[in-house]
């Protein structure tokens, strides 16, 4: 069976890429380090690490391991925190984080006593850190499918255009995605939840222009919940 401990031990040879480098971090003797990286390597039946322009690399097969020995790691990490009782980590994509969450996080508190500790980043940042196993829950404005995770849809509000009183889409209802191809948009930036739906929606039907800081349209969504925003101010 796989020692998480020579995984470790593996993981930091190839961070300090030397032995004695490893062995001194780890405080562990370089033989020690040595005795490690050849039970790994007997278990797996596989040379895990070479040595290359006087630094330690690893081999095909080792880099195929390196991240299944990070998550071996996390996983092990975890289920001794969630024993201890240690929080619930949610890692949640900006505008949702800054926006959207905050009265959802209150009331969850109001009825349930689990700990929660908040990461915020991009979109893609987000869904690295719940794969890595970082963070036992994601909450995201869009997922692309992955194998071994759940997804469930919490929210859908809608995409509103806000634009300054003298343009000419001004007092409309709706417009179609087409008419945004050949507008200067601020908003919806690649990565966010918004650039995809619109991107999407535009497929086959031609290219959106680039997302600028200073555009005639801006993009939000849930415009409701956020405050402050006044349209010429955007725009």
């Amino acid at each position: 069976m796989l020692s998480l401990l020579h995984a470790k031990t593996f993981l930091k040879v190839l961070d300090e890429r030397g032995l004695r480098a490893a062995s001194r971090s780890l405080k562990l003797a370089p033989s020690t380090v040595l005795d490690h990286i050849a039970q790994l390597e007997k278990e797996l039946a596989a040379r895990l690490i070479v040595r290359s322009n006087g630094s330690i690399v690893a081999t095909p097969q080792g880099e195929a391991f390196r991240p299944l020995a990070v998550a071996l790691i996390a996983t092990a990490e975890r289920a001794c925190h969630l024993i201890s009782g240690a929080p619930l980590r949610l890692a949640v994509a900006s505008n949702i984080g800054v926006y959207l969450l905050q009265p959802v996080l209150t009331s969850f508190r109001s009825v349930d006593t689990t700990e929660t500790e908040l990461w915020i980043g991009s979109n893609p940042d987000v869904s690295e850190r719940l794969k890595r196993g970082e963070a036992d829950l994601a909450i995201v404005e869009q997922w692309f499918e992955a194998e071994g995770f759940e997804a469930h849809s919490w929210l859908r509000a809608p995409l509103t255009l806000i634009v300054a009183p003298q343009h000419p889409w001004a007092g409309r209802a709706s417009i179609k995605p087409r008419e945004l191809l050949e507008q200067r948009i601020l908003g919806g930036e690649k990565a966010t939840g918004t650039g995809n739906v619109l991107r999407g929606q535009a497929s086959g039907q031609g290219e959106l222009r680039d997302f600028h800081r200073h555009g005639r349209v801006c993009l939000r969504r849930g415009e409701k919940r956020k405050s402050g925003v006044i349209a010429d101010r955007w725009c």
